[in-house]
C-alpha cells in the first residue's frame, strides 16, 4: 500500500488507503487472505442487497448510494487486492 489513494471527487467515506486497511484488519481478524473469493464475497452481498432494495421499493436515493457503492468498489478492486 504505498501507492496514494484518494477519494474520487465527491465521494463519501474514508480514503481508499483507509479502506485497504479496515479490509485488512477485517480479513486478519478472520485469518483470511484479501482476495479474490472475498471480494468477490463483498460484491455479491452489495449486488443482492441493491436487489433487495428494488424489491422492496427504498427510496431512489438509497439504491443510488447502492449503485455509487458497487461502482466505487469494482474501480477499486486491483488496489484493494
Amino acid at each position: 500500500m504505498t501507492r496514494s489513494r484518494s477519494r474520487a471527487a465527491g465521494s463519501d467515506g474514508p480514503s481508499l488507503d483507509e479502506q485497504c486497511r479496515r479490509l485488512g484488519l477485517l480479513a486478519d481478524a478472520y485469518g483470511i487472505p484479501v482476495d479474490d473469493a472475498l471480494l468477490a464475497a463483498i460484491e455479491a452481498a452489495v449486488g443482492w442487497l441493491r436487489a433487495k432494495g428494488v424489491r422492496e421499493e427504498w427510496p431512489s436515493e438509497s439504491l443510488a448510494q447502492l449503485e455509487d457503492e458497487a461502482s466505487w468498489l469494482a474501480k477499486s478492486l486491483d488496489t484493494l487486492r
